[in-house]
């Protein structure tokens, strides 16, 4: 049998699926509390502070 490429639409499909794992993961691991939320903060927050780092100074400078 001759191996196929993947479809767009199954490349998408596998994508999302993995990024949707991957951040599920992440939030029950963070909101369980079987990891500390120094070592491992939930998703939302990491975005939080992410765009409060685009305009808030840090150290003298915003992210950009």
């Amino acid at each position: 049998m001759i191996d196929q490429p993947l479809k767009l639409r199954e490349t998408i499909a596998y994508g999302l699926t993995g990024l949707g794992l991957f951040i599920g993961i992440w939030t029950l691991l963070s909101v369980s509390g079987l990891v500390p939320y120094q070592f491992l903060p939930a998703p939302l927050d990491v975005i939080a502070r992410f765009f409060a780092l685009l305009t808030t100074p840090f150290a003298g400078a915003t992210l950009p």
